[in-house]
């Protein structure tokens, strides 16, 4: 069976699909929707390490960490 595509759509920004034997193989999309795509997975990925800190309780409360950015920055300054 040839692969079949469905019918793209500019205004909508849908993505075209091509299927072989009625499973989807490959996408097709604008650049824009792409580039949105990679940011929304760069996001996910922070929020996955993000937890995966708190899960390792690799996290500090907020004022310590100032505090550690404080005494960090004057200890550069002299």
């Amino acid at each position: 069976m040839p692969p079949i595509f469905s019918p793209p759509s500019s205004e909508t920004r849908q993505p075209i699909i091509i299927t072989h034997n009625g499973e989807g193989k490959m996408v097709i999309q604008d650049i824009e929707s792409y580039q949105t795509t990679i940011e929304t997975l760069a996001m996910l990925k922070l929020a996955a390490l993000g937890k995966q800190s708190v899960q390792r309780r690799r996290v500090k409360p907020a004022r310590r960490a100032f505090k550690d950015i404080e005494k960090r920055r004057k200890t550069r300054r002299g």
